[in-house]
This record gives C-alpha cells, sequence and structure tokens, in this order.
C-alpha cells in the first residue's frame, strides 16, 4: 500500500460574495400549496388552473412518494389562507374520508381498515373474499400489523396518541382508509388534532389514508404486486403517526405558514421503509434526486414536487449503519424532549456526541456522510475498509458534471466566481485529475488551497469537513480516504505527499452545522476556491501573509515558567505563568492546526494539586494575516479544590501534544517553581 499523506492547515480569512434567490409572495405560495393539496386529495382534474400556474409540476412526477407534508401544511396554514382565496376556490378542512362504508379490525387488534366494494373507490380484487372480507384488506391488515409490531414492538418507539375520543375517531384503534388517490401520491398520514392532551402539547393524533388497489399507471411496478406498495407505504405513514405522537412540530417554518419544511420527517419515513422491506427497495426510485445534486442541503424542502427529501433518506441509513438503528428513535426523542422544534439538527449533534462518547460531532459525521457518498455506483467497490453502505453498489453515483474537475496546471478560482457551491449541509466534490503534469520537486510537495466561506458577520457553526478520496495511479480501482477540518470564512491548504501516486484526488468539502439557521440566512452564504499552482502559492503568500522571519522552523518547546521564584508581596497579579511554543515549517506556518498543552502540578511529596490545559489557536492575533507562535497558560496557585498552595516547591510535569486527543506527543518537560507567600 502506498503511502497517503494529507495534511490541513486553516490560514486566513477570504471575503466572498452573497446571493439571495428571490421569494415567492404570500398568496403565491398559498396558491401553491393550494394547488399541491387539491391535487392530492381531489386529483389533477380538479386542481384550479390559477393553483397550477404556481406548481412546478409535471404529470410524469407522479405518484409523489407522500402527501403528509401537503395535507399537514394546509391543516396548518388554513387559518390564515387569504380569505377572499378561500372563498373563490371553496376550500374548507378536511373531514376524514366518506368514500367508505366498511371496516375491518386488523387481526393484531391495532387498526381500523376503512374500505369500500364499490364505485371508484373499490378495493383490489374486491370480489375475492375470505368469511366475507376481501383478501385484500385482509392483506392490508396483516401488512399494518406487522409495521406496528415492527416499530412499536422490537425498535420500541412510542405509540401513536388514540383518537378513541373522537366522535370520527369510533374507538381506540388506529384508522387506516383505502381510497382512490387516483395515482397522483402513495398515502398521506393526517394529523386529526394537536394539543388534544393539553394546550401546549407537541403531539397530534392522527389517521392514514392510502390508496384503495395501485393499479394506475403511475404505480405501473406495482399493478402485480399491490401489497408490496401497502408494505413501503404503511411503513413510511405509520412512522409518520409516530412523530406526530413524539413532536408534531419537528419541521422549520412550522409557525410560517403556508411554508414548513418537514424534511426529517420524510428522510427518517423513507428510511423506515427500507428498515423494514429491506427486500423491496422502493426507496432506490428517490435515490438519484439525492445524488444528481450533492450540493443541495438535506434541510431542503421546496414542496410536494421536491424528491430531494426523500432521498436523503442516506443520512439516516448512514447514521444506522454507522452508529446502530436505535440512533434515529434516539434523535427523535431528543427532539420531542427539546420542546417546540425544529430541533433535529441539534437533537442529532448531542446524540452523536452521546453515542460516541463526545470524539465524534455533527461535522464529523456529516464529513464521513459525505465520503460515503463519493463510493457508490461504479465507485462502490473502491471504497477504502469500513466506508460506504452496505447496498451502496446499487445506488446512484454523484456525476462527473456535478464536480469541479482540474485536470490542468496552474489552476485558480475566486470562490464568488465558482458555479458549484455547496450550501449548509450539502457537499463539493472538487476533483484533481492528470496528477502526473503537476510540477514539484522533492522537497516541495503539493499544495492546493482551498478558501471557505465568505466572510460574513456570522461564521458557519462548526465549519466545514474536508474529505480526501485518493485514486491510487498504479491500481485505480484502489482508493484511500482522510478526513479533516477548517473552519468557515478561512483559507485551507492541503499538502499531498509525492501527487503522482495518485490518478486523481477529490476533495469534499462539507459546509455542516448542527444549527438551522445558516441554510435559510443570506449571512451564511458559502462558497469555496482555489489555488494549485505552488508559484500561485508562494505568491498568494507574499501577498497575504506575513512570514515571521522569526518563526521560520520552530521546534515544539516548553518554555520557562515566570516569575520563578513566584514572591506574592512582589507581583501585582497572583497568577503563576507557563509558556510553550508550536511549531511552524519553513514559511512560518503552524504545522499543527490546534496543539494542545497540559501541566500538571504536584507538591514536593508528589500530591496532586492541579491540572491546567490550554488549545493553542495559531490565528488568534488581532491582525488575521500574522500567525502566533508563543501561548502562555495561566495557574492562579490553588488546588483543583480552589484553596490556596501554600509556600513550598511545586513540581510540574508540561507535555505538548499534536491536539486534544493526545495522539502525538510533541514535547514534554519537568519543572519545580517555589512559592513564596
Amino acid at each position: 500500500m502506498k503511502t497517503s499523506i494529507v495534511a490541513l492547515f486553516t490560514l486566513l480569512t477570504l471575503s466572498l460574495n452573497t446571493v439571495s434567490a428571490k421569494e415567492k409572495s404570500q398568496l403565491e405560495k398559498q396558491l401553491e400549496l393550494i394547488g399541491y393539496y387539491q391535487l392530492i386529495v381531489h386529483g389533477r382534474d380538479n386542481v384550479s388552473s390559477e393553483a397550477l400556474s404556481q406548481m412546478d409540476f409535471s404529470e410524469e412526477m407522479l405518484p409523489l412518494k407522500c402527501g403528509t407534508p401537503t395535507v399537514g401544511a394546509f391543516a396548518m396554514a388554513f387559518d390564515q389562507f387569504d380569505k377572499e382565496l378561500i372563498s373563490r376556490h371553496s376550500l374548507t378542512l378536511l373531514d376524514r374520508p366518506t368514500e367508505t362504508d366498511e371496516t375491518y379490525d386488523s387481526p393484531g387488534g391495532f387498526f381500523k381498515i376503512h374500505f369500500t366494494r364499490v364505485g371508484s373507490h373499490a378495493v383490489y380484487q374486491s370480489n375475492i373474499s375470505t368469511g366475507g372480507v376481501p383478501n385484500y384488506v385482509i392483506g392490508v391488515a396483516r401488512v399494518f400489523d406487522s409495521v406496528y409490531v415492527h416499530i412499536i414492538n422490537t425498535l420500541g418507539y412510542p405509540l401513536p396518541p388514540s383518537d378513541g375520543g373522537y366522535a370520527q375517531g369510533v374507538d381506540s384503534l388506529y384508522d387506516v382508509y383505502l381510497t382512490n388517490l387516483g395515482g397522483t401520491v402513495f398515502g398521506l398520514t393526517y394529523p386529526d388534532s394537536t394539543q388534544f392532551d393539553s394546550i401546549g402539547s407537541l403531539r397530534a393524533t392522527s389517521f392514514i389514508e392510502i390508496d384503495n388497489d395501485y393499479q394506475e399507471s403511475s404505480f405501473s411496478t406495482y399493478n402485480s404486486r399491490p401489497l408490496d406498495a401497502v408494505r413501503v407505504t404503511a411503513a413510511h405513514e405509520y412512522f409518520h403517526a409516530v412523530h406526530f405522537g413524539i413532536d408534531f412540530t419537528e419541521m422549520e417554518d412550522w409557525n410560517n405558514p403556508p411554508l414548513q419544511r418537514r424534511y426529517w420527517y420524510e428522510m427518517s419515513a423513507t428510511w423506515m421503509e427500507e428498515e423494514i422491506y429491506d427486500n423491496i427497495n422502493d426507496y432506490y426510485s428517490v435515490l438519484p434526486f439525492f445524488f444528481r445534486r450533492p450540493r443541495e442541503s438535506i434541510q431542503q424542502f421546496e414542496g410536494a414536487a421536491d424528491f430531494h427529501p426523500y432521498g436523503s433518506c442516506v443520512f439516516p441509513i448512514f447514521l444506522t449503519e454507522k452508529y446502530g438503528v436505535d440512533i434515529i428513535k434516539s434523535i427523535w426523542l431528543k427532539c420531542g424532549s427539546m420542546g417546540v422544534g425544529p430541533n433535529f439538527l441539534e437533537a442529532t449533534q448531542i446524540v452523536i456526541d452521546s453515542a460516541s462518547s463526545g470524539t465524534e460531532t455533527f461535522r464529523s459525521a456529516f464529513g464521513e456522510f459525505a465520503i460515503w457518498n463519493f463510493f457508490t455506483g461504479s465507485r462502490a467497490a473502491s471504497a477504502p475498509p469500513g466506508v460506504g453502505y452496505t447496498e451502496r453498489a446499487f445506488y446512484p453515483e454523484i456525476p462527473e458534471s456535478s464536480f469541479t474537475i482540474i485536470s490542468s496546471y496552474p489552476a485558480s478560482l475566486l470562490g464568488n466566481a465558482n458555479p458549484k457551491n455547496p450550501v449548509p449541509n450539502s457537499a463539493a466534490y472538487f476533483k484533481l485529475e492528470n496528477m502526473r503534469a503537476i510540477d514539484y520537486t522533492a522537497d516541495s510537495n503539493f499544495r492546493i488551497f482551498v478558501s471557505l466561506g465568505d466572510n460574513q458577520d456570522s461564521t458557519l457553526p462548526q465549519g466545514w469537513a474536508v474529505g480526501t478520496a485518493l485514486q491510487s495511479d498504479t491500481i485505480s480501482t484502489e482508493y484511500f480516504s482522510t478526513l479533516a477540518f477548517a473552519a468557515d470564512d478561512a483559507v485551507a491548504f492541503i499538502q499531498i505527499l509525492q501527487p503522482r501516486q495518485y490518478r486523481s484526488v477529490t476533495l469534499i468539502l462539507a459546509p455542516a452545522s448542527w444549527r438551522r439557521e445558516p441554510f435559510s440566512s443570506i449571512d451564511w452564504e458559502t462558497g469555496f476556491g482555489y489555488f494549485t499552482d505552488e508559484l500561485l502559492v508562494d505568491s498568494l503568500i507574499d501577498t497575504l501573509l506575513t512570514i515571521d522571519t522569526n518563526a521560520i522552523n520552530i521546534s515544539a518547546a516548553l518554555l520557562t515558567a515566570y516569575p520563578n521564584p513566584a514572591v506574592l508581596s512582589n507581583m501585582n497579579d497572583p497568577t503563576l505563568t507557563f509558556r510553550f511554543q508550536i511549531p511552524t515549517d519553513s514559511i512560518s506556518v503552524p504545522i499543527y492546526g490546534s496543539p494542545y498543552c497540559v501541566v500538571d502540578i504536584y507538591t514536593a511529596a508528589g500530591e496532586f494539586i492541579n491540572s491546567r490545559e490550554a488549545i493553542a489557536d495559531p490565528y488568534i492575533n488581532p491582525d488575521p494575516f500574522i500567525r502566533t507562535v508563543g501561548f502562555e497558560i495561566d495557574w492562579n496557585m490553588r488546588s483543583q479544590s480552589g484553596e490556596l498552595a501554600s509556600s513550598g516547591v511545586y513540581l510540574c510535569l508540561m507535555r505538548l501534544y499534536t491536539s486534544i486527543k493526545r495522539d502525538e506527543l510533541l514535547a514534554e518537560d519537568r519543572a519545580k517553581v517555589l512559592i513564596v507567600r
């Protein structure tokens, strides 16, 4: 195996331009929502031309995966619709379906299936019965029972709240309606009532409506096996019922109708289809909408006809394969415990921190997720050990048309001119090919400078994850991968040793944040630019960086504590200071991004007194173009419990590491200090 060494260093701030998208007017948004609602509930022929003009819709897009976001948004927005608009379109809130005239209780005693044998809503093969009940209805009931057992009994999710207290609920069984949805949508979960158990409750009752037979041409793959369509729909929609029972408010813009972005609802419900029915793989049909558009955020939700949130189910699939199946439940329950949403991103940060015992974050997980997404399709077999989905060979691959590809050198592009910038919680793929064309010498390694962010007043929380996929030059199917991190609004350089050993190097740049606001605010317009030529790099350094000639090729060192002796009567500030310096390279750039220093303090008898620590930030200097090499750690000459250290000699063990993980010790020293009170 060839040596793979990639180092990343954060350097300086860089300003980029911002662009904001034009928003639709509130009335246009209302019309769009009304149109999709009419499409899902009443069929294509009942959508008004006025509403249709606001819809980004094509018959070829049918069937829509799920009608829940639309009917839920309609129910929440109804009271705030323009009154004249309500009158002109004869709008009313939907009551429960009235097309059914029979019911059947599921064998497990969990569901009441509502159906009819006559008219356009008649169930599939209604004349084939057992015990007077159509076999299809019995099959539907058994499917829902199976879904219940897996979600509630096996995975341990809480039961959706019962609607038994409502007249329309009939009894405590969960209601499922089989009606003709016109080939428009697989199914929907309709919220019945919020605040049903207390004012301010996050929970809501609901019922489910699914297609009566899945025989329309839009369901062509299921015409001969409609129960498979029922299976994936039941898994998806009943998980929505569970969502409503945990936190109905888990959506962005939940209090700003008509838009509510239920991306976590939909990506996790699509995940549940795969979790229960791994062999059906209906979700394969929506994956292209994710993999073809890697620079679009997992927070994106543009409405009923946007399949990207459903294709984003690969994120919970990634979380499950990395951390175990219970992580999705932990995130949902954490969302519920955090109060009114949206809380998904922050909840995920908290759960990942707990699952990894504090060693991983949302950013590190998202960066690894972006690397996994590179190794699908034809690249699946080349994934390094431990990288990639179980079914990655069957997933579409990110097309090279989505990549920024460089094959001749030198090359450069300013971030504000880059047409392939990512947005928060997405990824950009930057590929360098023809590595043999790179001119370098043995003692001058190849560097790529990447500008990240746009230097707005707000800085992306957690910053960027920077992954690499390095393709071997001699064995093209052999890849290596690395993951590093960089601050937002900065320049980072990636150093590649012996670049000609690689056929290609792909940088995977993911601006990741557990806060939801960056995606929606112009203050967080993200972008990246690049410089790939050594001469250009030297020019950049000469222009933008002040090279401190006293800080060239500095080695790691732990310096003398001062004052020593510490005579309190001569000191204005009762503080003892330990000093250390961090290593730099030949142009005074710090070799390590965040070295970590710790000082353990003992009495002369060997009794532990206190410990002090610091993480070095080379760029804390008020002048952003000058790095800081020397750092200090203060001790107030007290014990950990706050007691004053008495006069005497103290032994100090000082250690400097490459990072807080203490992976590599850079320097170690022992010192004696004398305190005189």
